[in-house]
């Protein structure tokens, strides 16, 4: 059975510390599915430990600022993927891009977002599926 959830930005301390679900109960590689996340989120997203942002949302989507977060990235120093997920007309070089994105160690842990954690959670779960088994 797999199971995934979303967490929110202030369970993922409790998450990175520990590396245990507690509602699953296992251990794994720390990464937290997320919802919209602002440009201004970023260097916090860093402090909480996270070595990767993944960005889902397309660059058209009201309210993504792509450009924003990729810049606040940068200045914070975190490493800032953007694979931009249309829900609509999936590609599916997207989930390839994405299980090697989460799959490199440089990357983890990664806090993944779009703009309401749906298109993070399907592309965690495809991970889990694939890779994971």
């Amino acid at each position: 059975m797999i199971v995934q959830k979303v967490v929110t930005p202030q369970l993922s301390t409790s998450y990175l510390v520990r590396c245990h679900d507690a509602v699953s109960g296992y251990v794994t590689s720390a990464a937290d599915c997320a919802g919209a996340t602002t440009p201004e989120a970023i260097p916090a997203i860093k402090d909480m430990g996270y070595k990767s942002v993944i960005n889902l949302r397309m660059a058209d989507e009201a309210g993504a600022n792509v450009d924003a977060e990729a810049a606040a990235a940068k200045t914070a120093g975190i490493r800032y993927v953007h694979l931009p997920f249309n829900t609509a007309s999936p590609d599916p070089k997207v989930a390839d891009q994405f299980i090697a994105a989460v799959g490199d160690p440089a990357n983890q842990p990664a806090f993944i977002h779009c703009a309401s954690a749906n298109r993070a959670a399907a592309l965690w779960m495809i991970k889990r599926i694939v890779v994971d088994k």
